[in-house]
């Protein structure tokens, strides 16, 4: 690329800064989740769990580490040992570092996310359900699942509150006082909205946490929990989209600051 300057010609060997990968680098299927873990790069997509390795001619290329479907990854550490734990189309696996998988616990799940105020524990978002997992004294033990959620695609975990997005009917889950009885049976507290006028708008809900508070996206709207309201509100900031066009499918917090 040349450039006309102030004072003559200029050329640039300008690059492209960002890089495509398909089929032709080995990678297959639609994408559910990318993970950076032990400095690599994981994905899980429908024809299976893949991970980036560069040849020897210094070209990139996905590997295919197993075939079945995948759609999560969660990178975790327990008792000063790091582990890449995957769901799967069948159960929730540990990923090895040979790439290997071991089962954990067999289920249908969507999503995982490791607590915040209970390191030890790994929330399952299941079709449908809550299940959980817990890693103590260099084990995994499976805790009973419950079939009265919805199917829960998504979690965050704000002041000690876990929130659970589900796909329909503006139904999200407020979980607060979690803990775990007999090693086997989640306990909890359901956050309840009295006033039907206060409740989410019928949509899917996806739940992040931003500046302190949980955040709930609908299809054309971000919505605030607020505890003295007595339920969800508009959030303030505005947004900015096509008329007609405004449909939230992910959110995400960069460092506290923007949305």
């Amino acid at each position: 690329m040349r450039l006309a300057l102030g004072n003559g010609v200029a050329f640039v060997n300008a690059f492209e800064p960002i890089s495509n990968f398909g089929i032709e680098n080995g990678l297959e299927g639609i994408i559910e989740d990318i993970v950076r873990y032990k400095g690599e790069i994981f994905c899980a997509t429908h024809e299976g769990l893949f991970k980036l390795k560069t040849k020897e001619n210094g070209q990139p290329t996905f590997s295919l580490l197993n075939t079945l479907q995948c759609w999560d990854l969660l990178p975790v550490k327990f008792e000063g040992k790091e582990m890449l734990l995957g769901a799967f189309n069948d159960g929730i696996y540990e990923v090895k570092d040979n790439g290997e998988v071991e089962l954990i616990v067999e289920n249908y799940p969507w999503k995982l996310y490791q607590s915040k105020s209970n390191s030890t524990l790994v929330f399952i978002g299941l079709d449908p359900g809550l299940g959980f997992i817990k890693y103590q004294n260099g084990n995994w033990f499976a805790g009973y699942e419950n079939y009265d959620f919805d199917a829960i695609y998504n979690f965050t975990e704000v002041n000690g509150v876990l929130w659970a997005g589900t796909f329909r009917d503006g139904l999200v889950y407020g979980l607060r006082n979690i803990g775990v009885k007999q090693d086997s049976t989640l306990a909890y507290e359901l956050v309840i909205v009295e006033d039907s006028n206060k409740l989410l708008p019928k949509s899917s809900v996806y739940t992040i946490e931003f500046q302190g508070n949980p955040l709930f996206a609908i299809d054309s709207a971000i919505f605030i929990y607020d505890e003295e309201y007595g339920g969800y509100k508009p959030f303030a900031p505005t947004t900015k989209s096509s008329p007609g066009r405004k449909y939230f499918h992910r959110l995400l917090n960069q460092e506290d600051e923007k949305l």
